[in-house]
């Protein structure tokens, strides 16, 4: 296990990090692996609707029948 040789050490805020990307990067370094996330996501949210929709349109027929 390593240890920090510096005691004093302290992580970088959220603010001093937003700024950081912003000012190497600009607006668009916010924005910066989004789209590999979105594509990921979209096919786990698809399926997740296609069940619900199934399941909704099952329990709407097994109440009908009584």
């Amino acid at each position: 296990m390593m240890s920090h040789s510096n005691s004093d050490y302290r992580r970088p805020s959220f603010i001093s990090v937003a700024h950081q990307i912003h000012r190497e990067e600009g607006l668009r370094g916010f924005y910066r692996g989004l789209t590999p996330c979105f594509i990921r996501a979209f096919p786990s949210n698809a399926c997740a609707f296609f069940v619900y929709e199934g399941i909704l349109r099952w329990l709407a027929t097994e109440k009908t029948r009584g």
